[in-house]
């Protein structure tokens, strides 16, 4: 019985606003791990992913150019979400900018902000990273 008033509840309650943001990265590999772990580190939540490829011509052939990424997340975190995408620098903005700014405030910063899970953001299979991070671990900092 009150599962009947919960799917009403939830028919009739708004949907959150959403906002889409488009990168693109060269080809190298997918950019959805990027995204993933930047976002976790941040406190961003990913609603929804889709990822293309876009061909280009070469030698006369169409060959992979770029991996273009599209992400859907909230409205009150749209603006933060692609001020991180672009600070990590790797990724370039495909969509129109949620803040004109975004893009000179990251392009001042060599790093991505400290984490807010207190985890460094270290890219996946970079072994010299996870050393030095074991190394503090056992140190206790």
């Amino acid at each position: 019985m009150f599962g009947l008033f919960d799917d009403l509840i939830k028919e009739f309650r708004p949907k959150p606003k959403t906002e889409t943001i488009v990168v693109a990265k060269p080809v190298c590999t997918p950019a959805r791990q990027d995204i993933e772990q930047i976002f976790s580190q941040y406190g961003v939540k990913l609603l929804s992913y889709k990822e293309t490829t876009k061909l280009v011509e070469f030698n006369y052939k169409m060959v992979p150019g770029l991996y273009i990424a599209t992400v859907e997340v909230s409205a009150k975190q749209a603006v933060w979400a692609e001020y991180l995408l672009l600070r990590s620098q790797k990724f370039m903005l495909w969509s129109k900018p949620k803040n004109e700014r975004n893009l000179e405030w990251a392009t001042k910063h060599k790093q991505m902000p400290p984490s807010w899970n207190g985890k460094p953001l270290i890219e996946v299979g970079c072994k010299e990273g996870m050393q030095i991070l074991k190394g503090l671990k056992k140190r206790g900092k």
